[in-house]
């Protein structure tokens, strides 16, 4: 008899343990004791195509490695990792398609909370997660290598907001750098050939090349900004494309009136661009933003248009340049 009350006793905490984890999940259906792994793809706004080679479109290229992190709602913390409150700068991967993969999964807290998920790329193993606010980033001085490229292609995504889901979250990323496009064509009366123009070498001139950004934010600030800008950016060289057009990226800034900006070398003839008079305030390149410059080129000189266009608002302007 006494052995019956013992197992009754036994079964009736079973089910009122079992009737306490019950209520529990009903009041946070997110609350699990298995935990959930977070799985993630992504998309690009705008097309980032460089000039005959299409370089992070729609989606990020394959093989970049784009830096994840979880934390509670509202906060920057990392809880006990058994957990899985919150994550540090984990590697995904990029598959080209959409798709991003990590070799060891990150989860979803299993006390069901709502985590807040950040996101950029390329990522940066150094990164600390007190620097948050204030990561450094600096853009290639060598951009003529699609590598070299794409490493000064800094992209953050929109936050995420999420309970516990079986669902693929969505990254959508946009560019937070400013992109220059130049595109050369010789006159009506060509003194300068097409092939020659293929052969030209393009500089970016007199730009800050470091930065800081805020991965909550979105935000980039120039770093050193009040000093003077003196870094050189080279562009990919037109004769490795099927057109005669190069493109680079540089940090969002403000650059003073006649400024030299693009500098074209043709052989040992070197001509140059420098930022209009007006308006006074100078030229400023935004992050999001590519701004197209088409250059007419001959044994004289050059001429100058340009726009404001494909990752913003287009806005057209002209300029000359002078031979050095």
């Amino acid at each position: 008899m006494k052995k019956y009350f013992i197992m009754a006793a036994i079964a009736a905490v079973t089910l009122a343990s079992c009737s306490t984890a019950d209520d529990e999940v009903a009041t946070n259906p997110s609350k699990t004791t298995d935990p959930v792994a977070v799985t993630l793809s992504n998309t690009l706004s705008k097309a980032t195509t460089r000039a005959a080679t299409d370089l992070q479109g729609t989606q990020i290229v394959s093989g970049v490695q784009v830096g994840v992190c979880v934390f509670p709602t509202g906060t920057i913390a990392l809880g006990p990792a058994s957990d899985y409150v919150g994550y540090w700068n984990s590697s995904f991967t990029s598959n080209g398609a959409g798709a991003l993969s990590i070799a060891t999964p990150i989860y979803y807290p299993v006390n069901g909370d709502q985590v807040d998920i950040y996101a950029y790329a390329p990522v940066n193993t150094e990164y600390q997660v007190e620097k948050i606010n204030a990561l450094s980033f600096s853009v290639k001085p060598d951009q003529s290598a699609d590598a070299n490229y794409l490493a000064s292609d800094l992209i953050c995504a929109d936050k995420i907001t999420t309970a516990s889901t079986t669902t693929t979250q969505n990254l959508a990323f946009t560019h937070s750098l400013a992109k220059i496009t130049v595109s050369l064509q010789p006159d009506a009366t060509p003194t300068i050939t097409e092939a020659q123009l293929k052969t030209a070498k393009i500089e970016l001139l007199n730009t800050y090349l470091g930065s800081t950004f805020d991965l909550t934010t979105k935000t980039v600030a120039v770093t050193n900004g009040e000093g003077v800008a003196t870094g050189t950016v080279i562009a990919k060289t037109a004769e490795q494309n099927t057109i005669s057009s190069s493109s680079a990226i540089i940090i969002p800034q403000t650059l003073a009136i006649n400024t030299q900006f693009i500098k074209i070398t043709i052989g040992t003839t070197e001509y140059v661009y420098s930022i209009p008079s007006t308006p006074e305030t100078g030229m400023t390149f935004a992050g999001g933003n590519d701004y197209k410059y088409t250059i007419t080129v001959s044994a004289t000189g050059i001429k100058v248009s340009s726009s404001i266009t494909n990752w913003g608002t287009t806005t057209d302007q002209t300029g000359t340049a002078t031979q050095q």
